[in-house]
């Protein structure tokens, strides 16, 4: 999650000559979704806090289970 939808991938790379430096670079554009959405969000969003982590608690996990 985060990621947009739409993107460049697919890498490839070549080796500046004078520097041996590698650049990559994209070959394929890969459109998942109309438009160009800024981010992919999750249907259903869960907050997790440093208390949750703190507490040993995964409230992701315990949306996934049922458990609110």
């Amino acid at each position: 999650m985060g990621n947009k939808p739409n993107r460049f991938g697919q890498l490839n790379y070549f080796v500046l000559p004078n520097t041996s430096m590698k650049v990559q670079y994209a070959t394929k554009h890969f459109i998942r979704l109309d438009g160009d959405p800024p981010v992919l969000e999750p249907d259903i969003p869960v907050r997790a806090s440093w208390e949750d982590y703190m507490a040993g608690r995964d409230p992701v996990l315990e949306q996934v289970l049922g458990h609110e």
